[in-house]
């Protein structure tokens, strides 16, 4: 329970009380309602929900925002769920009459999807698990037998339940747009970090000249990064090419091979690895192409993803490498030889006596 993790596929850990965590500002909104409540029913004279919200204000919240500040956060996001539907639970405790508070259950019923994110989490379980206990104690509020309290907590027989279940109407809404702006502003700050790491992989993309392309089998839909467009002459705004025409685009000496080597791929998933030449009016590029197959539970083949790369400039340095050392290769030749030769000069102009 002391951190609520999120191991990414480098084995790195990120704290989810930092970044677009929603758990001070939900904690703060719920220690402002907690107090302003405890103070209106003590008030009117319901001391036991009264000292109930009292006790959260002053005790429950703060210490779950310690929690939550010395790496607890889990822990304080458990009993901040708890003590919500706590709060909620009691509102109509000590009461001559039962209260209008169901429509806070509601706004918990948001709080598993806000406090827990299940993408990436180890503890999958959490959020469902949650929700699960949140429609549970409104069962119980709704069909189950009130607690009873002692006397001495009652509310008084004037106690204006008719208004406040007005003002818990009113309250549950504003708390409901409350949290609701708080998850929009999640969801802004992910499409801003989403906008950001596209923008950030393009660019290597541009630099590398390496494009990232995917084909769904079902769909039959091809889709390519930007670069892959600018790789092979495409207009983005005529869309991804068609099968056929990217086919036409490709070396006739090296078509065979791709044929062979992507047809195998869809057929069997296995990878490869492949290079070939695309043919332009005014120039030839040699690409490395990287593929993989993805799978259904059944092993069949339902879609593919990969990557091609101009390698012209590194095929045309292993040319002019090969060219080098054949030309050395000849050179070292001809030096054996010329050796040899004036070897056998010498034998010839001074034989053995």
């Amino acid at each position: 329970l002391k951190r609520w993790e999120d191991p990414s596929e480098t084995g790195e850990v990120r704290d989810r009380t930092s970044g677009t965590d929603l758990f001070r500002p939900m904690l703060y909104a719920v220690w402002g309602y907690v107090f302003a409540y405890s103070g209106v029913y003590l008030a009117l004279g319901a001391r036991f929900v009264g000292y109930f919200l009292l006790l959260g204000g002053l005790v429950i919240s703060p210490l779950q925002w310690a929690l939550d500040r010395w790496g607890w956060g889990l822990a304080a996001r458990l009993s901040f769920l708890v003590s919500c539907l706590a709060y909620v639970y009691s509102a109509g405790l000590g009461l001559p009459s039962g209260i209008y508070a169901e429509s806070y259950y509601l706004v918990a019923l948001m709080l598993p999807s806000l406090l827990f994110e299940r993408d990436g989490a180890r503890r999958g379980w959490i959020q469902p698990l949650s929700t699960l206990l949140c429609v549970s104690i409104w069962g119980l509020h709704r069909w189950g037998r009130i607690p009873e309290v002692p006397a001495a907590l009652m509310a008084p027989p004037d106690f204006p339940v008719d208004v406040f279940a007005g003002v818990n109407l009113v309250g549950s809404v504003a708390l409901f747009s409350l949290f609701h702006r708080f998850y929009m502003k999640r969801v802004d700050a992910t499409m801003a970090r989403l906008a950001a790491s596209r923008t950030q992989l393009e660019e290597a993309q541009r630099v590398a000249r390496i494009g990232s392309w995917s084909f769904d089998v079902v769909s039959r839909k091809i889709t390519w990064s930007r670069q892959m467009f600018n790789l092979f002459d495409e207009q983005i705004d005529r869309g991804e090419p068609t099968f056929e025409r990217h086919r036409s685009t490709i070396h006739e000496e090296d078509r065979p091979t791709w044929e062979k080597t992507v047809g195998d791929c869809l057929r069997d998933g296995m990878p490869y690895v492949m290079r070939f030449r695309s043919v332009f009016p005014d120039k030839v590029l040699w690409i490395e192409a990287y593929g993989r197959a993805s799978t259904d539970s059944k092993g069949r083949v339902i879609g593919l993803d990969g990557t091609c790369q101009d390698i012209s400039d590194r095929v045309a340095s292993e040319d002019s490498l090969r060219l080098e050392r054949a030309k050395a290769l000849q050179a070292a030749k001809l030096a054996s030889l010329g050796e040899m030769s004036a070897g056998v000069a010498h034998e010839i102009n001074n034989p053995l006596a």
